[in-house]
């Protein structure tokens, strides 16, 4: 596969969504519905929704949908899903407009919802029901939609503390819903009783963007204003009651805490980590930040250098989906090093730069953050001893860090040697010495005292190379 596979688009494309359980994608912005495969060698474009039937008139559902600057105003996209109950794609648009588009019958005319009075900033599908759906809007409500009725109705709202910016259901639980607002307010909600939240977090200290439900776990990452990627553990905190508004309040401090270079607009984590620890889990990110149109992949095992940067686009990352779950990072059952051509080493982002890029992470990335880290440390102690340590580079993962399962090996094997002579050997070479420098093995550790060092043969400082 190509470092980065491009679809070029005609217009900015404002929202991006995978279809299920294949490699299509839909792309969504002003004026554009179009659904593309991502194949191993290109992309190509399957289906135009909008030019297809009615031209641009497609967008509007009805010819009573108001009058003509009403309909323009359908053409501004802020999400997209696609459900695989019906090959439905559900559009939001700035008007509160929700639009429902059969993938698979091109040429038909949308089915409209309307229940929100402002922006429809976010949609969902509930994996274990795909005919459900959920929005959040501008309007500070949370509608629950059943694609199987008629009546083009709710059948459940929420009124939210804020405005809604992102709500998603639990991977794990299909009754549960999570929703970050405009507060940085973190709610989840039971379908079975949505009278109020069953967890509160105030998770960020500004406006939030996004958030992202774990695959396999009860864990929520969110992403904010702030500039910080912060992971909460739902299960540990306590049940709420209606009669205790203080139990509504977050229980625990945040897992995990990644500081960003910018205002989080999109967070999401890694697909397929079924079998890993969570601490070995990755999430990739894109900014809102003018002039930082980086996505990010960072591993929750070093939480100050990302693993993988993408400096590819020229605008804002308004989508990114991760299609598989194996690749660079090893499979779920092992930690070694997959092919790097596979499918799961790839990212898909879609940008106001009006591209759609399939990002090979290996390939996009030949230099690293973390390639340009010491991987050796010395340090000299008050009473004139010394130790250092050293890691071998080619033992390292694609993303800097050393396989889990290695570690408890390499500790075991840690080689320990005099410190004096080592040093010798590992930090001066005499030009006239015949002896080269010893290959480190995978992790050396050494020690030393300076005395030991002085009883050495006098080197020549001038004739040493270090």
């Amino acid at each position: 596969m190509a470092p980065n596979l491009t679809f070029q688009a005609d217009t900015p494309i404002t929202a991006l969504a995978k279809a299920p359980a294949s490699s299509q994608a839909v792309l969504a912005g002003r004026g554009c519905l179009k659904v593309v495969t991502v194949k191993a060698d290109k992309i190509t474009l399957d289906t135009d929704l909008i030019s297809i039937g009615s031209g641009s008139a497609a967008v509007v559902s009805a010819s009573s949908a108001g009058t003509p600057a009403d309909d323009e105003r359908l053409a501004y996209v802020s999400d997209v899903k696609w459900s695989s109950f019906a090959q439905t794609i559900a559009v939001a648009s700035t008007n509160g407009v929700i639009l429902l588009y059969a993938a698979d019958k091109p040429g038909v005319r949308p089915e409209k919802l309307v229940a929100h009075s402002r922006t429809v900033n976010t949609l969902a599908i509930n994996s274990f029901a795909p005919h459900m759906l959920v929005s959040g809007g501008q309007d500070c409500t949370i509608r629950y939609w059943d694609l199987r009725s008629s009546r083009n109705r709710p059948v459940a709202s929420i009124r939210g503390p804020d405005a809604t910016r992102r709500v998603q259901f639990s991977a794990i639980d299909g009754t549960k819903c999570c929703a970050i607002f405009d507060s940085g307010a973190l709610l989840r909600y039971d379908s079975r009783n949505i009278s109020m939240p069953d967890r509160r977090i105030n998770a960020h200290t500004g406006p939030a963007f996004t958030l992202d439900c774990h695959p396999s776990r009860d864990v929520v990452a969110t992403g904010g204003r702030d500039r910080t990627i912060r992971v909460w553990d739902l299960s540990a905190m306590q049940e709420p009651t209606s009669a205790s508004k203080e139990q509504l309040q977050a229980q625990s401090s945040p897992l995990y805490t990644i500081p960003t270079p910018g205002a989080v607009s999109n967070v999401l984590w890694r697909p397929g980590s079924t079998s890993r620890s969570l601490d070995d889990s990755y999430l990739a990110c894109s900014f809102l930040s003018v002039g930082d149109y980086r996505i990010q992949v960072w591993n929750l095992r070093r939480r100050f250098i990302p693993a993988f940067v993408i400096s590819h686009h020229t605008s804002p990352v308004t989508g990114i989906v991760w299609p598989s779950g194996t690749g660079p990072f090893g499979s779920d059952s092992q930690d070694n090093v997959s092919d790097p051509s596979s499918e799961g080493s790839t990212i898909w982002a879609a940008s106001r730069d009006q591209s759609f890029v399939a990002h090979d992470l290996i390939q996009s990335c030949p230099v690293r953050p973390t390639s340009g880290l010491s991987h050796q440390a010395f340090a000299w102690a008050p009473n004139d001893s010394f130790t250092f340590a050293s890691i071998d580079r080619s033992k390292l993962r694609p993303d800097g860090l050393i396989p889990s399962t290695s570690i408890a090996s390499m500790a075991q094997s840690a080689t320990m040697t005099p410190g004096a002579s080592i040093m010798m050997k590992m930090m001066l070479r005499h030009r006239s010495s015949t002896q080269a420098v010893p290959v480190i093995p995978a992790q050396f550790v050494g020690t030393g005292s300076l005395t030991a060092l002085s009883e050495t043969s006098p080197l020549d400082p001038r004739s040493a190379s270090i």
